[in-house]
């Protein structure tokens, strides 16, 4: 498994290890409870890797001299652990003390920068999955954002004080927590943040529920598992109320809604792609948007014909051999280029 072979400073940069630690929820401590289970002899360095990050643990508003000492303590407990270690022949105290001194101020930068990162210069925090990656993502409010493949996420330092937006370019599903004003007045009944979620074509407001969004080519699809959404055009102003399993698209100005199978469109998330009457052009266009091939189809009326199946996210190869089966095509792959032919 990913993490059996991890240091203490691979587990201080690892993300999903970092929001457990931080953002603890049923399914993270799940996952890290068994995960310790099955792996006891690794369990003393995940509890050093939870303490020091706990130890450094500190509010945005806290960036002091007495936060930095307490850094540098800590940091500096590991080098005297370490400097007890008998050195090699030939290497001296001081070339010892140097080596150790920059690794702890690279972690030291490290840890705050990934801890905090609205200590830095940017006005926004961005979030970036690469081509073929899943990315897990806690926002300031607890609220859980799984990336799909390609995708960008951003939103601005200053998030906690304001309204809950954020960017998004590409894919994600959101599990969104209610949030109640601090502003509300006693006795009265709770007033909550709304949450949105902009994309270029549209902009999605929630409460608290369970959504997927879509932002490619030029196109929006929202999906709605649980809870309610509000979907508003950007340009034309229109707006459209979902409830669950519903879809709406926006293009063009224009928001169509029809109803669909959630689960279908949200089986990324757990590793799986789901193809229901799904056109070879639209498998193409997938291919290209989250795993970076450049695909041609040889006709249109190859690219026309649709496909239904469940395959692994991870598993191109069996998907190219399946549909070249059903399809009853011929396909070229070479390094990062398909090309589907109608077989002669």
């Amino acid at each position: 498994m990913k993490y059996d072979d991890y240091s203490l400073e691979d587990f201080l940069t690892d993300d999903f290890f970092l929001n457990w630690v931080r953002h603890p929820d049923p399914s993270n401590t799940a996952f890290w409870t068994n995960w310790q289970k099955e792996n006891p002899a690794r369990v003393p360095v995940v509890q050093e890797a939870a303490a020091l990050i706990q130890s450094l643990d500190f509010t945005p508003d806290e960036i002091s001299e007495a936060s930095v000492a307490r850094m540098n303590s800590a940091i500096q407990q590991r080098i005297d652990e370490r400097e007890k270690v008998i050195p090699l022949a030939g290497q001296s105290y001081n070339t010892r003390r140097w080596y150790w001194l920059a690794a702890s101020v690279a972690l030291i930068a490290g840890l705050v920068a990934f801890l905090y990162p609205n200590l830095l210069s940017e006005p926004n925090v961005l979030i970036s999955s690469g081509y073929g990656e899943t990315k897990i993502v806690f926002l300031p409010d607890s609220s859980r954002v799984t990336l799909n493949a390609n995708s960008r996420l951003s939103y601005a330092k200053d998030w906690q004080k304001g309204s809950r937006d954020v960017h998004l370019e590409g894919e994600a599903f959101f599990e969104v927590r209610k949030v109640v004003q601090e502003t509300a007045e006693a006795g009265s009944a709770p007033a909550y943040r709304k949450f949105r979620v902009r994309t270029e074509e549209v902009t999605v407001e929630v409460l608290g529920t369970t959504f997927d969004v879509r932002h490619r080519r030029g196109e929006t699809k929202v999906v709605l598992k649980t809870g309610k959404v509000k979907v508003l055009d950007n340009v034309a102003g229109k707006a459209v109320m979902m409830k669950p399993g519903d879809m709406v698209r926006a293009s063009q100005q224009a928001l169509v809604k029809e109803v669909v199978n959630p689960a279908t469109h949200t089986a990324w998330k757990d590793n799986l792609l789901i193809f229901d009457d799904i056109s070879l052009d639209e498998i193409a266009g997938l291919l290209e948007d989250n795993y970076d091939f450049e695909v041609k189809i040889e006709t249109s009326q190859l690219g026309q014909k649709t496909f239904r199946g469940t395959f692994p996210a991870d598993d191109v190869q069996l998907l190219l051999q399946t549909l070249s089966k059903t399809l009853d095509a011929d396909i070229d792959y070479e390094q990062k280029t398909i090309v589907f032919k109608t077989k002669p």
